[in-house]
């Protein structure tokens, strides 16, 4: 073996009892799984740890990100070997010529870097480039591929334009793409119907891909929402995974008792659905988001028009205050004393207030206020982040003990002050959930995190211990592991993982990143 480690605690990501075995690493798989000692170039001593599989997040959006930031330390700290990327409908390829601007402001990015790609496959041969520290693979997001062909128009497809979608898709997949993701209160995937979104998931279904979606609302449409994702996965008859699952809004506060029913229901119908979580009360998404979809509908500068025009104004702040079937509005369901400035790369110091403190401090209402920070932040929809306290302790609960729920941490670009589930989702389910409160055994909670993913899109040799798997690795002991993230201080690495490996490279020794970048770039092909 190139490496023994040995007398350690094997939890092997398929919910079996721990047991106590030696395991060696050999050409960046598995080699020995067992009680022998093999011989070895080098030998690690895990007594009093746990070895389980690198801890697998199939929910980010940190599609950018690792071009700028290459090591993923705030990923391997937590144990997580494998991120997916292009999710909740924005993907950082395709773009199509003459369409590049269009995507690239679209973006939720904010990492800085050049977009020297237009493909898929060439994105994914630049992250390669990257040398990244951890494994990366990505879904196409519908929004992206909107974007190419109809642009930021509020209206459905005609056919042709169908046909250059569900082409794009096709291409994707064969490129390497894991499905398709949708971002159903974006735009402007917002303004697409359901057969749309079933059209192009027959696509991926050719290609065995699954479906995953920011479902259209979380709040007064949370169930309309979620049967509208599970009817996608009929009518198409691929996947499902219902993105970060949660009731928002004290009035919708234990609906996901009757939504998790409604999974389990389609389950036993022949549905392969599954939904993710993160182990936080609070949610993180766009300023532009309390805005109503339409005011962004025809592009930026259309955008700036209507928010700069008087009547316009006053009809949309309206709607921004009057609960609507169709869309969220969180000025309402959350209230602005409960939302909080993340990013805002103009005005950093607006970063950690309120929008009731930020509309306080410029002597006006909330929902005028936000209408003045997205215009003077060009009218874009993701130019200033937010974190919402918007859901109930008692529902993460019931969702993250759910046995049909993964863990993901929706984590985008540690910029401003991000929220903490950047750094601490998989961390904190070991600590709050396992270790403190007891919500999940440690077996179970690490096969949400390792062979749940890995199964989901389809990754074969990751996510188990077992020999001939990759030697994607996390050791940790179960008494320390601990998040350090908080939410006025939520850049801070997590503690007590002492060694992770990626590809058979340890790419985290006792609390700090190595120089050794394992990370290899995923992709899927039916």
């Amino acid at each position: 073996m190139d490496l023994l480690i040995k007398n350690g605690q094997i939890v092997d990501g398929l919910g079996n009892s721990r047991y106590r075995a030696n395991l060696g690493i050999k050409a960046g798989v598995i080699g020995y799984l067992g009680q022998k000692e093999p011989e070895a170039s080098e030998v690690i001593d895990a007594e009093g740890f746990v070895i389980s599989p690198g801890f697998i997040d199939i929910h980010t959006h940190l599609d950018t990100w690792l071009l700028f930031d290459p090591v993923g330390a705030e990923k391997l700290s937590q144990g997580v070997t494998t991120i997916i990327v292009g999710n909740c409908g924005f993907s950082a390829a395709p773009r199509l010529p003459g369409k590049e601007g269009l995507v690239e402001e679209a973006f939720p990015s904010f990492a800085g870097v050049p977009w020297s790609w237009n493909s898929m496959s060439q994105y994914l041969t630049r992250l390669n480039e990257a040398n990244s520290g951890i494994n990366v693979g990505t879904f196409v997001g519908h929004s992206s591929v909107r974007l190419n062909v109809m642009g930021v128009e509020k209206r459905a497809p005609t056919g042709e334009e169908l046909s250059k979608m569900k082409a794009l898709v096709k291409y994707a997949m064969a490129e390497g793409a894991f499905g398709l993701s949708t971002g159903l209160i974006y735009v402007p995937g917002i303004y697409s119907e359901t057969n749309e979104i079933v059209e192009l998931c027959k696509v991926v279904a050719q290609a065995g891909g699954i479906y995953t979606s920011h479902i259209r609302g979380e709040a007064s449409t949370l169930k309309r929402a979620v049967q509208e994702a599970l009817d996608i996965g009929r009518k198409a008859k691929l996947p499902v995974e219902i993105s970060h699952h949660k009731a928002v809004g004290r009035d919708n506060w234990g609906s996901v008792q009757e939504t998790l029913g409604m999974l389990e229901n389609a389950r036993s119908e022949g549905v392969d659905v599954n939904c993710d979580v993160y182990p936080y009360a609070a949610g993180n998404t766009s300023l532009g988001t309390l805005v109503p979809s339409w005011v962004f509908a025809d592009g930026q500068a259309k955008a700036r028009e209507r928010l700069s025009d008087e009547m316009a104004r006053s009809k949309i702040m309206e709607e921004m205050l009057t609960p609507s079937a169709d869309e969220e509005r969180p000025l309402v369901e959350t209230g602005a004393e409960n939302i909080v400035v993340s990013y805002c790369s103009d005005e950093p110091a607006l970063e950690g207030k309120s929008l009731a403190e930020i509309a306080k401090m410029r002597e006006s209402n909330p929902a005028e206020m936000v209408l003045d920070l997205v215009r003077e932040h060009g009218g874009l929809m993701h130019s200033i982040l937010i974190i919402l306290f918007e859901m109930s302790e008692d529902d993460v609960d019931r969702v993250i003990s759910h046995p049909l729920s993964i863990i993901a941490s929706d984590s985008g670009n540690p910029i401003g002050k991000p929220h903490p589930r950047v750094f601490g989702t998989n961390s904190r389910v070991l600590a709050k959930y396992v270790r403190e409160r007891g919500v999940l055994t440690l077996e179970e909670a690490v096969r949400k995190m390792t062979s749940m993913p890995a199964n989901k899109i389809g990754l074969t040799n990751r996510g188990v211990i077992k020999e001939g798997n990759k030697a994607d690795l996390a050791i940790f002991d179960p008494a320390k592991v601990q998040d350090k993230a908080t939410f006025s201080s939520p850049t801070q690495l997590s503690e007590g993982m002492m060694y992770v490996f990626v590809n058979g490279k340890m790419a985290w020794d006792s609390n700090k990143p190595t120089s050794h970048r394992g990370g290899a770039i995923l992709g899927h092909h039916a």
